[in-house]
């Protein structure tokens, strides 16, 4: 049975490519994220898509993960 109040995202994370973990992507209220320096626009837009990204996962109350396994672990787009 369908039900009407779902909400599905849909991410293909291979596409999107999203960037790895570094200072630049720490959310701004994280401590560390100082440390990045100012950011240009290039630099901020990939935080901001971070955050967006991380805002989505925390907001998810069920997350599905459809990922092929390469060397017995998951692919690189996951692990970022």
């Amino acid at each position: 049975m369908a039900d009407a109040d779902i909400a599905v995202t849909y991410r293909d994370l291979v596409v999107e490519n999203p960037p790895h973990l570094t200072l630049v992507t720490l959310p701004s209220d994280h401590p560390l994220s100082a440390r990045a320096g100012p950011l240009d626009a290039a630099r901020q837009a990939l935080r901001d898509a971070s955050e967006r990204m991380l805002d989505e996962f925390l907001a998810a109350d069920t997350v599905v993960l459809g990922v092929p396994m390469y060397n017995f672990t998951v692919p690189t787009q996951l692990k970022a």
